[in-house]
């Protein structure tokens, strides 16, 4: 009977700790966040980021509390992972934009098809200028 007990005790015990890991916050004020967004422009209205993940690389677990708009720089090709949902594969053209609703958590990860259609150059340009007006 005592094995049973400490059995059952070890088990339920192994399940509490494999719990999901919490997600991480986006950068904000002081805060650090997810190192994949790159905090560029925050005020009272808006914050911009600048989010980057190199192919074969996927963001942190992370949280969107609120809506948001995402611009596509160039093509991409991403699996969204939202958690406790399917996977969601996206193929986005450059100068795509979409609206997404804010209160969930996610990873977002390059797909393998993305090294060839992808080249570092193709945003160089506004990405010094994003880093240029930040600096300003």
């Amino acid at each position: 009977m005592k094995t049973l007990v400490c059995s059952a005790f070890l088990l339920f015990a192994f399940a509490a700790s494999a719990q999901a890991p919490e997600p991480m916050p986006l950068a904000h004020g002081n805060v650090s966040g997810e190192p994949h967004h790159h905090l560029k422009i925050e005020n009272e209205y808006v914050r911009v980021y600048y989010v980057e993940v190199a192919p074969h690389e996927a963001t942190q677990l992370h949280q969107h509390d609120h809506d948001y708009l995402f611009v596509s720089l160039g093509p991409a090709d991403v699996i969204n992972a939202v958690r406790d949902k399917p996977e969601v594969h996206l193929v986005l053209k450059d100068g795509e934009t979409h609206f997404t609703r804010g209160g969930f958590a996610h990873v977002a990860a390059t797909s393998a098809t993305f090294l060839s259609a992808t080249s570092p150059s193709n945003c160089s340009n506004l990405r010094e200028k994003l880093t240029t007006s930040a600096g300003s």
